[in-house]
């Protein structure tokens, strides 16, 4: 009977959670004088949020885990929404995981 068990107690060990309850946060600081959009997408090309930062109003979006397939790569992509341009760079932040 042990066999029978081993291939979940490998799953446990690669991260597998039967929770679901993985999450990411991205956060995207905009340099003073810029508006920025964040947009996150999945690897599917499912868009997982979009969020826009000015100055002192950070953009943060929140990507949970997917239950029963699998989650794939987070695509973040940056671009400006207003016509000011500052030299200063933007700080991007992730936390958490799947």
């Amino acid at each position: 009977w042990r066999e029978l068990f081993e291939p979940a107690v490998q799953l446990a060990d690669d991260g597998f959670d039967v929770t679901c309850s993985g999450r990411i946060t991205v956060t995207l600081e905009a340099p003073p004088g810029m508006v920025l959009e964040m947009v996150v997408t999945r690897s599917d090309d499912n868009v997982a949020g979009s969020e826009v930062a000015e100055a002192g109003d950070p953009a943060v979006v929140k990507v949970g885990e997917r239950c029963g397939s699998p989650d794939g790569d987070l695509t973040v992509e940056i671009r400006a929404v207003a016509s000011d341009r500052v030299g200063d760079p933007y700080t991007l932040r992730r936390e958490g995981s799947f």
